[in-house]
């Protein structure tokens, strides 16, 4: 069976439409066709576009900017809205931002920079342009930071080593980038950072080294800062010098201390002081130490990367003895799947409880952020007063906006240990025991890599026979197409008993110091993994199955349930947690093993510009596919015309279904899943012509 086309009329309206928008025909039969097209397509970005365009053609900036951002809004990767926006806002003379959209055409597509940039807010329009030309992830790396030269701009490698993240035009820089230390020597990782902050070949190609950033949520103080909370806190600070001198004035003290240019020292504040230095420093937000029966002492998030929990499940959890201990406690759910294949796209969903086509967090290669409209997980949590830091995160999240609200975020790219996030989780605990506290925590030795490029456990290395060993080592392939063989598999489960070991130390630490009304504690995985499939299929049970367990404060001790969980349910989950309001537009439903409704099915995609669109809607007893024939294209779009479709029943005997309610019951929702990025063969010309292979062959990552 295949998706139906779309609407014939449509499809002749739209081609009537682009035609008369290049010969700017912009008239009364244009504005005809144009509420026609509407009326068939209420959804569609292209109706705000061509309504952009007609009142540019008329000289109405204000009217065409408030058409432009209505589709922004709603198509915020698109070509054509990027060009709207650069020629709309380049007319209005607010020539910063349009730098903002000059460089994602850039960066896309190849288009040169024509605005010229002013001379007066020179250094935030190079930071925005050069945001716009960089990669959604692996922050704080710029791919491409952009310098003005004597002969014009220039792009190079660059790292935000001492300085704040761009910002919009308008706003205040928040996010300020240093050298993660602590029981070292001070400098040390400062002079590292700083000889390689222009290292075209070779610090951001390789992620750093993985090198550890410590971001701040901070301010710049030149000279002095006056502290006057009337509760105890605790202030980072930061230096911009070597061996930068600080004093502290205070009742009873008059003192000073040395400052490391770019690392972080942390000072405790119990009445008013005043604090100076010759040099401007960096001030962290003020660490507020004050509990509130209504907040939990400690709510712990530990995202365990590719977690396989299907797997975990046929093997009777045999490595994963204390996730089962601690867990058996609270809630485990066994029938849990993530949204999206691989970690940029599931990891957003995660944190803004919204599936990719409703946030547009989906392509890694963009650095557009989250709609402000939308409030992620963490500032949630930072709304209901708890002090929110990510212990260890890979920078996922960071210029895409999923990570707005933390106060501050340790980031490194792929070295991610659960030991080491264990400890650090220990030593946050205990050191800011005195405030109530959200950690984040990404580890990732449950992730399989392609061994050509990553050293697998050593265990798994020593224990291999040769042939074993050597199958496999030499593939080239993204981790989503990983083989299945011995190498593979075996390293996958030595991580996987590694992490659980690890976190029986903090599941230990917890249940002798804390109350199991003072801690909420939720281990999850952002995606499975596909080594333990003889097929490769990008959304079977292996690779979207991930793990969902909790326990702790008004948590049930129901241990393993059945019910069918999605990986966006865990924001109504701390929701009913914390307290906080979830707003109409998450996608993810309270289970009801906690009081909620639950839910009918669950969604799985893989949405990957240059592919295909592919779609896995799971109920409790059956499982229906989708398969574009057209790519992805770089803005989320897909024509679905003709897409192939198949139902099946669930489980180890997988059988086609031919029942018509079946069929009618899932071919409903698909309708309603793609419906605002089914584009029905209305494609744009430019964006084709800008990526003729995509629509010829889908291909692998």
């Amino acid at each position: 069976m295949e998706y139906p086309a779309g609407s014939v009329e449509g499809k002749r309206l739209f081609a009537s439409l682009l035609d008369r928008m290049e010969r700017r025909q912009y008239d009364d039969d244009f504005l005809a066709e144009l509420v026609a097209y509407q009326a068939i397509c209420p959804a569609s970005e292209k109706f705000d576009i061509f309504f952009a365009r007609y009142a540019l053609a008329h000289g109405n900036t204000e009217v065409a900017l408030e058409y432009a951002r209505a589709a922004e809004k709603k198509r915020p990767l698109n070509y054509l809205v990027w060009r709207l926006l650069a020629e709309i806002l380049t007319a209005r003379r607010e020539t910063t931002e349009a730098l903002l959209y000059e460089g994602l055409c850039a960066a896309f597509y190849g288009d040169p920079i024509s605005t010229t940039l002013p001379r007066k807010d020179l250094a935030a329009s190079l930071a925005m342009l050069s945001k716009a030309m960089g990669l959604g992830n692996y922050a704080p790396f710029m791919s491409s930071w952009m310098v003005m030269t004597e002969a014009g701009l220039r792009a190079q490698k660059h790292t935000l080593m001492g300085e704040f993240l761009p910002s919009r035009p308008g706003e205040k820089p928040v996010w300020w980038v240093g050298a993660y230390v602590e029981q070292e020597p001070l400098g040390a990782k400062s002079w590292l950072a700083g000889q390689h902050k222009e290292d075209d070949e070779g610090f951001l190609k390789r992620c750093g080294a993985d090198f550890v950033f410590d971001f701040q949520r901070a301010a710049l103080s030149v000279g002095r800062l006056a502290v006057t909370e009337a509760t105890p806190v605790v202030l980072p600070l930061s230096g911009t010098e070597e061996e930068q001198v600080i004093t502290f004035r205070a009742e009873g003290v008059e003192d000073s201390a040395w400052l490391s240019k770019w690392e972080t020292s942390y000072f405790r504040i119990d009445a008013s002081t005043e604090i100076c230095s010759p040099a401007p420093f960096v001030s962290g937000a003020p660490v507020v130490l004050r509990h509130s029966p209504a907040r939990r002492r400690a709510v712990i998030n530990i995202m365990l990367d590719g977690l396989c929990w299907k797997k975990m499940i046929r093997e009777n959890y045999r490595y994963v003895p204390n996730l089962v201990r601690f867990f058996s406690q609270g809630i485990i759910f066994n029938d849990h799947f993530s949204v999206a294949e691989y970690t940029f796209p599931s990891l957003a969903a995660i944190k803004t409880g919204m599936y990719p086509h409703h946030s547009n967090i989906f392509n890694e290669r963009s650095a557009v952020e989250l709609g402000r409209e939308y409030l992620t997980l963490s500032e949630q949590m930072k709304g209901c007063g708890y002090h929110c830091v990510t212990l260890m995160g890979d920078g996922t999240g960071v210029f895409c906006g999923c990570d707005r609200g933390f106060d501050r975020m340790i980031i490194n790219s792929y070295a991610l240990p659960t030991y080491v996030g264990v400890e650090r989780t220990i030593r946050q605990l205990e050191a800011f025991g005195e405030t109530d506290q959200y950690l984040f925590v990404h580890t990732t030795d449950t992730h399989p890599w392609t061994a050509r490029k990553h050293p697998v456990p050593l265990t798994a290395q020593t224990k291999l026979a040769l042939r074993d060993r050597l199958a496999g080592s030499a593939t080239q392939k993204a981790s989503v197409y990983l083989p299945h063989a011995p190498l593979y598999t075996c390293a996958n489960q030595e991580g996987i008993a590694a992490a659980d070991r690890s976190l029986g130390v903090l599941f230990d630490y917890l249940t002798a110091h804390y109350s199991e009304e003072e801690y909420i504690v939720q281990v999850f995985s952002d995606h499975g993994v596909p080594i333990y499939d003889e097929e490769p299929d990008i959304l079977s049970e292996n690779q979207v199955g991930a793990a969902l367990m909790m326990r702790g404060a008004g948590i049930p001790a129901l241990g393993f349930v059945d019910e069918l969980t999605s990986a966006v349910d865990l924001y109504p989950i701390m929701g009913h947690h914390a307290g906080f309001s979830v707003p109409d537009d998450v996608d993810g439903h309270l289970p009801k093993a906690l009081g909620g409704e639950g839910r009918g099915y669950a969604v799985s995609a893989s949405v990957y510009p240059g592919q295909t669109y592919k779609l896995c809607l799971r109920t409790k007893t059956h499982e229906f596919r989708l398969e574009s024939k057209e790519a992805v294209d770089e803005d989320g779009t897909v024509d679905m015309t003709g897409a192939s479709l198949g139902l099946y029943t669930r489980g180890a005997e997988r059988k086609g279904v031919e029942d018509t309610a079946l069929w009618d019951y899932f071919l409903g929702i698909a309708r309603d899943l793609t419906s605002s990025f089914n584009d029905e063969g209305h494609h744009w010309p430019d964006m084709r012509a800008a990526r003729p292979l995509w629509f010829k062959n889908a291909g692998e990552r």
